[in-house]
């Protein structure tokens, strides 16, 4: 590795941390630039994140970096709780990605999906009914196939909802972008994590 490239590294891991930037790509290339190192090879996202989460603990300290990610969690329980309580049609939800194993440093972005009949803007309607700002529409095109997501931000934390009709994924167990093994959790195991942090 070039010896710059961890410290772009840092750099891209303090400004995902103070909120200069708000996504993992932009805060690389932004470091990348500022250092006049756009031609060193750029880390990877988990290194970044590694950085980032270091100095999150180091900033507030073991026992407020714990709350902290309980909190952030407890507020996907939220959201989870709120669409699976509604009243109407089904909505089972999941935690899916680093999240779901309890691993939220960096980009503070954590994906949910929603299986479900209602569509998006019932799903909208119902966040929004519950004081959650109003989402931003956006189309993912999958491995298995064209799904609605609605992006919304819970301070910090950024959330990105799919809305997955039922029986519309062969493969729930894989991303939906890379198509490979994701790590998710139900409500249940959600609620026991944030107990057992």
């Amino acid at each position: 590795m070039h010896p710059l490239t961890d410290e772009i590294a840092q750099r891209a891991a303090a400004y995902l941390n103070s909120g200069r930037e708000f996504d993992m790509h932009s805060a690389i290339i932004a470091a990348a630039r500022d250092m006049r190192a756009e031609k060193i090879p750029l880390p990877t996202a988990a290194r970044v994140r590694k950085h980032a989460q270091a100095m999150r603990q180091q900033e507030l300290g073991d026992a407020a970096y714990e709350a902290d990610q309980r909190a952030m969690l407890a507020s996907a329980l939220e959201i989870m709780t709120l669409l699976e309580n509604a009243s109407g049609e089904t909505i089972r939800t999941e935690l899916v990605g680093r999240a779901a194993v309890s691993t939220i440093d960096g980009d503070l972005i954590m994906h949910l999906r929603a299986y479900t009949k209602r569509s998006a803007t019932e799903l909208a309607k119902l966040l929004t009914d519950a004081g959650i700002g109003e989402p931003e529409f956006r189309t993912l095109d999958s491995c298995e196939g064209r799904f609605t997501q609605l992006v919304f931000l819970e301070d910090p934390v950024e959330f990105i909802l799919t809305r997955i009709p039922p029986n519309a994924i062969r493969h729930p167990e894989l991303d939906l972008t890379t198509g490979k093994p994701i790590a998710r959790t139900d409500i249940n195991r959600l609620a026991a994590l944030i107990h057992d942090r």
